[in-house]
């Protein structure tokens, strides 16, 4: 799973990924599904400033409601997978509004770093 995570942006490619859904478009998608889709979304995105700052160059803007209704999913269900996603750094979320900005946690490289030299 490691080298899986280092080597997603080799796979960041939307036909292939689209090639390898599953089910109908209103099929449940699987947690894996949801965070191929999510990181698409993000590396799709268009670039904010957060805080200030502009160390990352892509994110997502949407609610849990939104997601829920992309991936079959209960908004109970998508909010604890993108705070698991959080807290794994991974991802991270800003509030802006009635909206959250997600966009790849900017100390996500050191984390696969620190854990494939483990």
């Amino acid at each position: 799973m490691k080298e899986l995570l280092q080597n997603m942006r080799l796979i960041m490619d939307g036909r292939l990924i689209e090639s390898m859904k599953s089910g109908a478009p209103t099929h449940r998608r699987s947690k894996f599904e949801a965070f191929v889709w999510l990181i698409l979304a993000i590396k799709q995105g268009e670039t904010k400033v957060i805080d200030g700052k502009e160390n990352f160059s892509e994110s997502w803007t949407g609610t849990y409601p939104k997601l829920a209704k992309i991936w079959h999913w209960g908004k109970n269900g998508v909010r604890v997978f993108i705070e698991e996603l959080c807290r794994l750094k991974v991802i991270a979320k800003k509030k802006e509004g009635d909206n959250l900005i997600f966009y790849v946690h900017p100390d996500y490289d050191k984390n696969i770093n620190k854990t494939s030299e483990s």
